[in-house]
């Protein structure tokens, strides 16, 4: 149900001491050890697929918990968005992209990942005429997109909580980032090392007024410090800005 065989279940088990406990069958019993699924499930989710063991159809930083929640039915609940996502992001690309080449079709993806997470109300508004996606992106190709199927797709998922929008979204992002180096050069801040600068800077115990970026690219750094400070409890700058070569990347950056 995770995609994994059961020698690496065993090696969970023997590894970590917070692998979920069997249901105690009784002193004496000859039956497999059995698991509470909500156990298992919570046990997975804290455990992100490795990026050379994912599926075709996965992005980078689906866990096996989400995995296991499909198995067991829930893609229509908890994840069903995230699941959703994924789809057009892989399998139905080509079907939909119409003109657009793949760093478009992701960069309109996230933007309407972004406004199903965060506005409602705009939201509503694309479903009601799906045609007014086009008025706050700048992508004149995308008037050939099928607009109304991937509203509808997203709109068939309830609105995902915060946490299941934010990892969408940044695992979308990555998606982004890395077919945009690989065909355009243009490289990005990989996480890991935007996590370490951003600690080191949070580490200040001085109250940073203001953060600035001189080349954000889609603002990798500018919120990995924003994390940074909200882990340590400390006050968030009163003002946040950056600068970038092409405006869609700043848009990237302030969604």
């Amino acid at each position: 149900m995770a995609g994994v065989r059961r020698p690496a279940v065993t090696n969970w088990q023997r590894r970590h001491s917070d692998f979920p406990a069997p249901v105690d069958a009784g002193q004496g019993s000859t039956e497999p050890d059995a698991f509470r699924a909500g156990d298992v499930l919570e046990w997975l989710s804290g455990r992100t697929v490795p990026s050379n063991a994912l599926r075709p159809e996965e992005l980078p930083g689906v866990t096996y918990g989400d995995r296991f929640r499909a198995a067991i039915g829930g893609g229509d609940r908890a994840g069903g968005f995230r699941h959703a996502v994924e789809r057009l992001a892989r399998q139905e690309a080509d079907a939909l992209r119409g003109r657009l080449n793949t760093v478009e079709f992701l960069y309109l993806l996230l933007h309407l990942v972004y406004v199903r997470s965060r506005q409602q109300q705009r939201w509503s508004s694309y479903v009601a005429d799906p045609v007014t996606v086009l008025q706050d992106v700048d992508l004149p190709r995308a008037a050939e997109v099928p607009l109304d199927r991937l509203v509808g797709a997203l709109n068939g998922s309830p609105p995902p909580p915060q946490d299941e929008g934010r990892e969408t979204f940044d695992g979308l992002l990555a998606l982004l980032q890395d077919f945009d180096a690989r065909t355009a050069a243009e490289f990005f801040t990989p996480a890991s090392v935007s996590r370490v600068m951003a600690r080191a800077l949070a580490t200040h115990s001085a109250s940073v007024r203001r953060l600035h970026d001189p080349f954000c690219r889609t603002g990798e750094l500018l919120t990995g410090y924003l994390d940074a400070v909200a882990v340590r409890g400390a006050r968030a700058p009163q003002e946040v800005s950056g600068r970038a070569a092409y405006e869609r990347a700043l848009q990237l950056t302030r969604m």
